[in-house]
């Protein structure tokens, strides 16, 4: 019996493969909604308060929920009514994508503006990816996107902008001097918009900093990148001024602990601990004080691998064109 008993117990692995096991996401999200109606309004922190620190699955729903409240709710609520398919655009847009970092090098994370193209090719809007150098620093970027910027076209242009892509047009509107007159909107998805605390932890210490440095070198990229993503560099010190609320809108994810990548898992943690519920590299609280309108995509981490990831762009570029057609209130 004994030896039956033994036989029975569970191999268990050096390393669980998943930071959790799933919860039940129903009853999370009727667990935040009744706090929020009993506490509201709460700023971002006092969400994360609200939460406590052992539950990043709570605060993670509190902070989406908290996306479906005040002015960014209407918003919210027009935007999940909107056609996730191959409905008529409601007004024709131009549409310049801006890559990601190592686009190029790794094309599987579809961060290259390619699936986003063909979506909206599909649906009739004229795009472009814009040239960027997929190792290039911000500041070389930014000259390239400033210049498409100024073209001419005889249909309203938006931006959209992927993970370091957005620090790369954020460059564009500090070398045009403000947000120009021709870009009707921004769409940011995953955007180092303000910088990262992980770009900060690399390098405020003095051994981890030349560590990576040789890193980058052996790896021919430029260093400056990630000097670049520190919170107090100087790319974010110019505030960026859209011309109305409705036209910058940052897609967000938020992922509970058992939907975080293992390949995020480190930067995830590391975060947690310090600022709260992340993508990985950005903070969620934080976002919270990003002007324009917020829009969280639950159980996606920073490289939003989601199985309905064309559903999401679909909805992205009808609600790029019903902004732009009025349809919805901009404040």
């Amino acid at each position: 019996m004994t030896v039956a008993t033994e036989a029975r117990k569970p191999v268990r692995l050096r390393k669980p493969l998943y930071m959790a096991a799933p919860l039940d996401s129903v009853a999370l999200a009727a667990e935040a909604e009744a706090l929020l109606s009993q506490h509201w309004p709460l700023s971002a922190q006092e969400l994360l308060n609200l939460a406590g620190r052992d539950r990043p699955d709570l605060a993670t729903m509190l902070l989406l929920r908290a996306c479906y409240r005040d002015g960014n709710g209407d918003f919210m609520r027009k935007v999940d009514a909107l056609p996730r398919d191959l409905a008529p655009l409601e007004t024709p847009i131009r549409l310049l994508i801006v890559p990601a970092f190592l686009f190029a090098e790794h094309p599987e994370l579809a961060i290259d503006g390619a699936l986003i193209k063909d979506i909206a090719d599909r649906l009739g809007a004229e795009t472009e990816i814009v040239p960027i150098d997929s190792r290039g620093i911000s500041a070389a970027n930014g000259r390239l996107i400033a210049d498409h910027l100024c073209r001419q076209s005889d249909k309203p242009t938006w931006m959209l902008s992927i993970s370091k892509g957005t620090s790369d047009a954020r460059a564009a509107l500090h070398q045009l001097g403000g947000w120009p007159a021709r870009l009707k909107g921004w769409v940011d998805v995953s955007g180092i918009f303000s910088g990262t605390p992980i770009a900060d932890w690399w390098t405020e210490e003095m051994v981890r900093r030349w560590l990576l440095k040789l890193f980058f070198g052996f790896t021919n990229l430029p260093f400056d990148t990630l000097l670049e993503m520190r919170r107090d560099a100087p790319l974010w010190q110019s505030p960026v001024v859209p011309p109305s609320t409705d036209r910058l809108i940052h897609i967000l994810g938020f992922p509970p602990p058992w939907c975080v990548e293992p390949r995020m898992e480190r930067n995830y943690r590391r975060l947690l601990a310090t600022d709260g519920p992340n993508d990985g590299l950005t903070p969620l609280a934080g976002a919270f004080d990003y002007p324009g309108r917020l829009v969280p995509v639950w159980g996606a981490d920073h490289f939003m691998r989601l199985p309905d990831l064309a559903s999401l762009i679909y909805r992205t570029i009808h609600m790029i064109a019903a902004v732009e057609a009025g349809t919805f209130a901009e404040t």
